[in-house]
């Protein structure tokens, strides 16, 4: 398919583009009085319906994202590179859900191109081809497996990250379409350092780190291993050497700002496609930056409802809105 092939979706894209809430708006949404308040600002831009119930405002907002995208895009399969990370996550609530006895519905993810009514049941009963691909169908089947063998959900959640790191990394060697395939490199190579961090904190063994780690695209694996076993301090030094050395600098500091800092790299090499005329870059860049206005409203509203003072909410708040 050929990007000219774009033209009416980007147009659409484009258009939609101007109704994203600016970051002044968020500001103002941080200062309401209370969550009724924040709740009626929204409402006057048309961000909410009046007659939406409450636990509805975001989901509904999540999926006209994904239909505007269904209806826009003319390549259909882009879409589920779109959906990889919640794809396993969904696959690893689903397990959770099966073991428990929970009602797995409240907890997914969207949007995901697995058919989530049925996931619980296709992996309680073992019925593993109604995934899409092979390597997914690997993974579950270990992951459950697994769990169902140690109980312990540790391995099983490790297996289906790996996974979808994995599945980023297949994307990244053949995605033709630059903005999505850096993000592919950027989340896989953040997640890794993540882990490797997390592992030399706690004095993981080689064997250990090994398995909770993907393939890197712009550091090296086994470097990750080895300088996480000789300890934190070696990792450290390592990773200063590195393109990422700024934010493993900040998780060294306080993990959430690391977290912050990973969206925030997301979202500038999203919006690095804002001069592109066509193709599947702008679709990618409308699709991060809408999702992060989703969270940020998610946040701001959640915080109405817990009573968190204004201030702190504020500098939380413009921290993560781009």
């Amino acid at each position: 398919m050929k990007d000219t092939d774009y033209a009416f979706c980007v147009a659409r894209i484009r258009a939609n583009e101007s109704n994203l809430l600016s970051a002044e708006f968020i500001k103002k949404l941080a200062e309401a009085e209370n969550y009724e308040a924040a709740v009626n600002l929204l409402v006057t831009v048309g961000w909410i319906d009046s007659d939406a119930k409450d636990d509805d405002y975001i989901r509904v907002q999540s999926r006209n994202l994904w239909t505007l995208l269904s209806e826009s895009v003319p390549d259909k399969k882009v879409l589920d590179y779109l959906c990889v990370l919640n794809d396993y996550f969904n696959i690893k609530t689903a397990i959770k859900c099966v073991l428990s006895g929970e009602n797995a519905d409240k907890y997914y993810a969207e949007p995901s191109s697995l058919v989530l009514g049925s996931l619980c049941g296709s992996i309680d009963s073992r019925d593993y081809d109604t995934f899409k691909s092979e390597s997914m169908r690997a993974a579950t089947k270990t992951a459950f497996e697994t769990v169902c063998i140690t109980n312990r959900g540790q391995d099983a959640e490790m297996i289906l990250d790996v996974a979808a790191l994995e599945a980023l990394l297949e994307i990244y060697s053949k995605c033709k379409y630059r903005v999505f395939s850096e993000i592919c490199a950027f989340i896989v190579d953040s997640s890794n350092i993540r882990t490797a961090i997390r592992c030399a904190c706690n004095k993981k063994d080689a064997e250990f780190i090994a398995a909770a780690l993907s393939d890197c695209c712009k550091i090296k694996k086994d470097k990750l291993i080895s300088e996480s076993v000789d300890g934190v301090e070696a990792l450290r030094e390592y990773l200063s050497t590195s393109e990422y050395s700024k934010g493993a600098e900040l998780y060294f500091t306080n993990s959430a700002l690391y977290d912050n800092w990973c969206e925030k790299k997301v979202l500038e090499i999203a919006t690095g496609s804002g001069f592109t005329a066509f193709g599947f870059d702008p679709v990618c860049a409308y699709f991060y930056r809408k999702n992060n206005e989703i969270k940020t409203v998610k946040l701001i509203l959640n915080a109405k409802k817990s009573g968190i003072p204004t201030d702190l909410l504020k500098e939380r708040v413009m921290v993560a809105y781009a």
